[in-house]
């Protein structure tokens, strides 16, 4: 089989904010990591054990400034995300976009 374009070996998704929560044993289900909105509107990942939350704008500020990525670290809900790194069909428009035939995806 030949491949035309890039294969991706280091490509990463963001899970949805409910995906652990919905899917997990019931019994787990109070310690699942899950997102939550903050009163300023901010999402954050909390995972259980772990000293810091995730600021949802964390997991997709590549390509900006450093200014732009601590303005968007502050303040972005899971909606305002990179589609293309939760949903399957937009991630495929994404890497026709950048010439990748394949990806290694890691969570």
């Amino acid at each position: 089989m030949f491949f035309k374009g890039a294969i991706s070996a280091d490509s990463h998704i963001v899970e949805p904010p409910h995906c652990y929560v919905d899917y997990i044993e019931p019994k787990y289900r109070d310690v699942a990591p899950h997102v939550v909105r903050q009163d300023n509107g901010q999402d954050i990942y909390v995972i259980k054990d772990l000293k810091q939350t995730v600021p949802m704008g964390f997991l997709d500020g590549a390509g900006m400034t450093p200014k732009q990525r601590a303005e968007h670290v502050a303040t972005t809900k899971f909606e305002e995300t990179r589609k293309g790194g939760w949903d399957p069909l937009a991630r495929l428009v994404d890497m026709d976009r950048d010439g990748i035939a394949a990806e290694i995806i890691y969570a």
